[in-house]
């Protein structure tokens, strides 16, 4: 049968902090994932939901470590990532989420998108990514996104999605 969508939104130990899963089937998008003690926290529960051990998108959605830090942590077990949606990527230290998104396009052949590209049609990027015909998630264009990290890493340069299923947004 049809499969429902479900969304979890995970708890984290702080006020701020933000970690979301949507899941249709075997389709699963994780937005954020909290400070890293989130993701210790939350790993199995991710586990267990992504049965079948592809994790179909990941968002970070701004580049403050309430958001993204817990990304590597929850998914370390998770066999495969597909895609990678950001702002521009995060810092680069060690064994954090710019090095986790270099190894897994290496590793998985994952895609990467930012959102700037995403808005502006550049390197392969689009406003729309499709998870079936029915299921899609489109990048709202706030005009802040940044060209790269530095240029888009706080509040106000978050990314602003519209998911859609079927008639539901």
């Amino acid at each position: 049968g049809d499969a429902p969508l479900e969304i979890y939104f995970l708890e984290t130990y702080h006020i701020y902090a933000d970690a979301i899963l949507l899941k249709k089937g075997n389709i699963e998008i994780l937005i954020d994932g909290g400070w890293h003690y989130d993701g210790q926290m939350n790993q199995a529960f991710i586990e267990e939901k992504v049965s079948d051990g592809r994790l179909d998108m990941v968002i970070a959605t701004h580049g403050h470590a309430d958001h993204y830090e817990a990304i590597p942590t929850l998914v370390e077990n998770i066999d495969a990532i597909s895609t990678f949606l950001d702002y521009g990527l995060a810092g680069g230290e060690s064994g954090g989420y710019k090095t986790l998104v270099r190894n897994r396009i290496a590793s998985d052949n994952a895609y990467y998108y930012g959102a700037y590209d995403s808005v502006h049609g550049l390197n392969d990027a689009s406003k729309r990514y499709y998870f079936t015909n029915e299921f899609y998630v489109d990048v709202l264009n706030t005009g802040a996104y940044g060209k790269d990290a530095s240029a888009s890493s706080g509040n106000e340069q978050s990314l602003a999605l519209l998911f859609t299923y079927k008639d539901f947004t």
